[in-house]
């Protein structure tokens, strides 16, 4: 029997590890559930990799970093169960932890106590925590709406944290078996390096305003036009152009070797590809072993037919690869041709994998025999059209075939250039224009707005300025304050826009926000400029909860909030709340308390990391 593959179970990977003297590890799981489940079913399980003293320093280091949050908040946030998977060595590491709970895990692997550690990717970004062996679980992730493929540099930054200076001579990186991604796809990214960095770098439209103040217009252009993002974007401009110059040459060219004395190849092809004579009757002249070349040198083997007493005939078809699919007539473009047969493997199974690779390996090394344009005569596909009496019909076909693919892709490269990036000077230009047109700016001076809007550092600051000179912060309590900041820098992970006011007050003034978005929006779209994201007021609630002196417990009663996510998103509104104490005079005193309401208990802990 054939033995069958599956991806190792977590519990026999560690044991293989520290029976290898591989450990300590970080094991990589794209998600944060996953991350949990797997240090406490590891727990669970009795695996032990810390010994009498070890324990007590682990319980030393918990201690001392957890000192600053209060017995509730500790039970609100699993306290006993961290704690005791810590002692036998296994700790869970991702954005959903409280900063300490990640702090503690990272003093402890640093220290050499924790010997598996399960984290998500975000560990590998600025964290110094190097381990002997690395584990991928998995080379896909899921990316919000679909599983991608990591790509090399992802490969690289992972894996990159194998091998501790200074101790290990060597490290180890793992990504274990999947069926879902072959050996050869994995042995390709890791062998790819990282990928090319690439600035996002844009100017803002506070940026713009500093810019002003500070500068003089030469200047300011000056400096923009210094910036890696300005050179990228001209040097992909111009890699653009030089593709486009080159593909017009080979289409110009590969036109020019069409041409036939007796008469238009193009019109003749494309009165092939709509003549009646495109039937079923061509698939069902097909048989097994028959080998097809399709108009872009693609080659495949028929495997058997399909469904072909339907009025839909296939045939089965297998490709170099091995990659086999079902193909219908119209699927094959004018100009395909029979070139011959291949033995089929015996027994016949074109449903078994091994036979597929077989046949696949056998078309490799197939040669031509025939050139017969697929199913039908020459008469057939054109109605008598004069080039079907030239001898070479059947390379004109082929090369009229490539030029209309190399023109179409020549129309998609223009479309997309069309499309591209414009310079950051222009992008530049444009922001100053919007902000004229909304009375920021007055020739190369700030207006009082403008001087407003030097101070507001967020990816919505146009927005927030705006709003803040309609009143949308006047007359609020500081919960609702800090409530109506949260939705200037949420940002959800998922698409879920379902939300509830806090109070009537609040939706009032969102709404006003939300008016002024989308305003801004059409300024952005004649301006040509990319668009403003959207104001975010998913969060607002529970802003306004934990500002009116909810507890931790009952804030993380919420299935979707976790501990970590609170935390950052509080600290996130706080610094909002300081910039709009600092720059509004009018807003200090509300701001003040919406400041106090909301750093307490472990979001004011939250501030030492």
């Amino acid at each position: 029997r054939r033995r069958r593959f599956v991806t190792p179970r977590r519990f026999d990977v560690v044991r293989h590890l520290a029976d290898s003297g591989m450990l300590p590890a970080i094991y990589f799981i794209f998600s944060r559930a996953g991350c949990d489940s797997a240090a406490t079913s590891l727990a669970s399980a009795g695996m032990r990799m810390s010994d009498p003293e070890a324990r007590l320093r682990i319980r030393e280091i918990v201690e001392r970093r957890t000192a600053h949050l209060s017995a509730p908040d500790l039970r609100a946030l699993g306290f006993e169960q961290f704690a005791s998977q810590l002692e036998v060595g296994v700790a869970a590491h991702h954005a959903g932890m409280v900063p300490a709970f990640k702090e503690t895990v990272e003093e402890a692997f640093a220290a050499g106590l924790v010997k598996v550690v399960f984290a998500t990717e975000t560990l590998a970004l600025g964290i110094n925590m190097p381990a002997r062996t690395v584990v991928l679980e998995s080379m896909t992730k899921y990316n919000g709406e679909t599983h991608e493929v990591l790509r090399p540099g992802d490969y690289t930054q992972l894996t990159g944290r194998a091998g501790r200076r200074g101790i290990d001579d060597r490290g180890f990186g793992l990504s274990l078996y999947s069926p879902f991604v072959r050996f050869d796809r994995v042995a390709s990214i890791a062998g790819s390096g990282a990928h090319p960095l690439r600035s996002s770098f844009r100017p803002t439209y506070n940026m713009a305003a500093n810019l002003i103040a500070n500068y003089a217009r030469p200047e300011a252009e000056e400096l923009l036009e210094a910036s890696f993002a300005q050179f990228q974007r001209r040097s992909s401009a111009r890699a653009a152009a030089e593709s486009i110059a080159a593909l017009e040459g080979e289409v110009e060219r590969m036109r020019a070797e069409t041409v036939c004395e007796f008469g238009d190849v193009f019109e003749f092809v494309s009165l092939a590809g709509e003549s009646p004579a495109r039937s079923g009757r061509a698939i069902l002249d097909l048989q097994s072993g028959d080998v097809i070349e399709e108009a872009d040198g693609q080659r495949m083997v028929v495997l058997q037919r399909d469904r072909w007493r339907s009025s839909d005939p296939r045939v089965v078809v297998v490709g170099q690869t091995g990659r086999v699919r079902r193909v219908r007539l119209r699927d094959f473009s004018p100009g395909s041709l029979r070139l011959g047969r291949v033995d089929l493997p015996q027994p016949h199974r074109p449903k078994d994998r091994r036979f597929q690779q077989r046949v696949g390996a056998r078309l490799k090394a197939f040669e031509p025999v025939v050139e017969e344009i697929l199913g039908w005569t020459i008469a057939e596909r054109a109605g008598g059209h004069p080039v079907s009496e030239c001898p070479d019909v059947a390379e004109h076909v082929r090369l009229a075939q490539k030029v209309i693919r190399l023109e179409k892709d020549l129309r998609r490269r223009r479309a997309r250039a069309g499309r591209g990036e414009s310079d950051l000077l222009d992008e530049f230009d444009a922001i100053i224009d919007l902000l004229a047109d909304r009375d920021y700016v007055r020739g190369w001076s700030l207006t009082e707005s403008g001087d407003r809007l030097r101070v507001v550092y967020s990816e919505l600051d146009l927005l927030l300025t705006e709003s803040i000179g309609r009143g949308v912060f006047d007359d609020l309590s500081g919960a609702e304050f800090g409530a109506l900041a949260s939705v200037f820098v949420y940002d959800p992970r998922g698409s879920d826009n379902a939300w509830s006011s806090p109070t009537p007050r609040f939706e009032e003034r969102w709404r006003v926000v939300e008016s002024t978005w989308r305003s801004l929006l059409q300024d952005e779209e004649s301006h040509r400029l990319k668009p403003s994201r959207s104001p975010e007021p998913g969060y607002a609630e529970t802003v306004y909860w934990w500002a009116s002196g909810g507890s931790l417990e009952e804030v993380l009663e919420d299935e979707d909030v976790t501990a970590g996510d609170f935390v950052r998103n509080l600290r996130q509104v706080l610094d909002l709340l300081r910039q709009l104490r600092d720059g509004f005079p009018a807003l200090e005193a509300v701001a003040r308390d919406a400041v106090r309401a909301i750093e307490r208990g472990v979001v004011a802990a939250g501030g030492q990391e």
